[in-house]
């Protein structure tokens, strides 16, 4: 097993840990369904209108890169995506990113509940 595997795999359990769900439901309707630890958040977005520098706050899913990409190789999460965490349905709509703050180990989904 390589180091990296070895990061992969406690990040994946310490996440596992921290979040709302260690067995959330992530499905893509018709294509895959599987389970993954995640947890509902809030992050700030930055962004700027007519100018104007503005703050929003978005509702996210929050999940490990890692578990993701051992359930689902190469199939990041996408706009369409569903998750169920502790039987609240969320819907992931726009584009998912790599949360910065985490040097890009957690995907940040942004959802509809």
């Amino acid at each position: 097993m390589s180091f990296a595997d070895l990061m992969a795999d406690l990040d994946t359990t310490v996440f596992a840990e921290l979040s709302d769900d260690p067995a959330a439901v992530w499905s893509r309707q018709l294509v895959f369904s599987t389970t993954v630890a995640a947890l509902f958040d809030r992050v700030e977005q930055g962004g700027s209108v007519g100018g104007m520098a503005m703050i929003d706050f978005a509702d996210v899913v929050r999940i490990s890169v890692a578990e993701a990409e051992l359930r689902r190789p190469e199939q990041p999460p996408q706009s369409g995506d569903l998750f169920i965490i502790g039987g609240v349905q969320a819907v992931v709509h726009g584009s998912p990113w790599r949360d910065t703050q985490q040097n890009g180990r957690d995907w940040l989904c942004p959802v509809s509940r």
